[in-house]
């Protein structure tokens, strides 16, 4: 009891995270593919001294010997978990589980064989971390994960190391013919190399989450200066920087994480209307129909003779009978009926 309490103090004193020192934990190595098929000769494991820099060249290594083919992988990967769960069973104090490529693979089985386990045969959390580089399995962009392969959650803390454009670590999320090319080119030129560590990750490449079992996953995305597809023109001297300039966006896009983040805008759902005063009565509306126009032409009143707009339209007025005359009356100042055009309409 006392023993798990000082393991837990001192694990949590610190944090599996890019640029902070860590504990001296023994650490397990598994390296990548290494031969085509199993010869049945003894194979020397592969140390991984000075990978990422040295960062976890901080206490005793202890690499793990598996196949390690091309060739029944599968077997070769199976031999590398339960070799490493072994270890992890038989080892006390403080441990890490390193793996490069399909070691990576194997150290994620070695996480199934755990969770397994019974509880009581399992490590405490706080005692144990994994640490995955160059991870075909990485959740997300990782060429098995991408096939449908889930790393278990575990209760222990994993470290994905992965370098911008590597084929089997970091695939395109969506179909993207110039991004999955430029995958296939990383594969070559940037997969076998994770020699060191950029001192000042930029902040957006360092991912935290929890995961279902409550182990903490962070993941850290190395930037890749150029495009491994230009790589070959590059090596024969050529000045790609121009087309490099052109391709390099339409790349990024075949990865959700390049997308904009856009701020979604606030949509008011009132209506506007139109501000009238309370005390203004209210017009009753009324739909203007055939009938409506019929009505007002059996209703029209006769036009004047004397409105302007008959002799306009040229439409001859109807004529009134005069008024007899007689000498007391007076002549009048307007127009007789006969004088105007409008009287006959056939001179016009």
């Amino acid at each position: 009891m006392l023993r798990q309490l000082v393991s837990s103090v001192a694990v949590a004193a610190i944090v599996a995270v890019p640029g902070v020192a860590i504990a001296t934990p023994t650490t397990f190595t598994l390296g990548g593919t290494s031969q085509l098929i199993d010869s049945g000769q003894p194979i020397p494991p592969v140390g991984l001294s000075g990978v990422l820099g040295g960062k976890y060249d901080d206490g005793p290594a202890v690499p793990v010997p598996f196949p390690a083919t091309v060739v029944d992988m599968d077997k070769s990967v199976a031999v590398g978990a339960d070799r490493l769960v072994a270890l992890i069973q038989s080892t006390p104090g403080e441990k890490r589980a390193l793996g490069m490529s399909q070691g990576a693979i194997a150290v994620s089985e070695a996480k199934r064989r755990l969770m397994a386990l019974p509880v009581d045969q399992r490590p405490a959390p706080g005692t144990l971390t994994f640490v995955a580089i160059g991870d075909p399995t990485r959740p997300g962009h990782g060429s098995l994960s991408q096939m449908g392969y889930q790393s278990p959650d575990t209760p222990y803390d994993t470290v994905y190391f992965t370098r911008e454009y590597d084929g089997f670590a970091d695939l395109p999320d969506r179909f993207n013919v110039l991004a999955i090319a430029n995958a296939a080119a990383g594969i070559i030129y940037l997969h076998p190399y994770y020699g060191q560590l950029p001192e000042n990750l930029p902040a957006k490449n360092v991912t935290t989450t929890i995961n279902g079992a409550g182990g903490k996953v962070t993941d850290v995305l190395i930037p890749t200066a150029h495009l491994p597809m230009l790589r070959p023109l590059r090596n024969l001297g050529m000045n790609v920087d121009g087309l490099e300039a052109v391709l390099k966006p339409m790349v990024d896009a075949g990865y959700s994480r390049n997308d904009v983040k856009t701020t979604p805008v606030a949509v008011s759902n009132t209506v506007a209307t139109e501000h009238k005063s309370q005390d203004e009565p209210k017009k009753p509306r009324r739909n203007v129909q055939a009938s409506d126009a019929t009505h007002e032409v059996k209703n029209r009143k006769p036009a004047s003779l004397d409105d302007p707009k008959d002799e306009k339209s040229g439409t001859p007025a109807p004529t009134q009978a005069p008024t007899p005359k007689t000498e007391a009356d007076e002549p009048t100042d307007g127009p007789d009926a006969s004088d105007t055009d409008d009287a006959d309409p056939a001179e016009e």
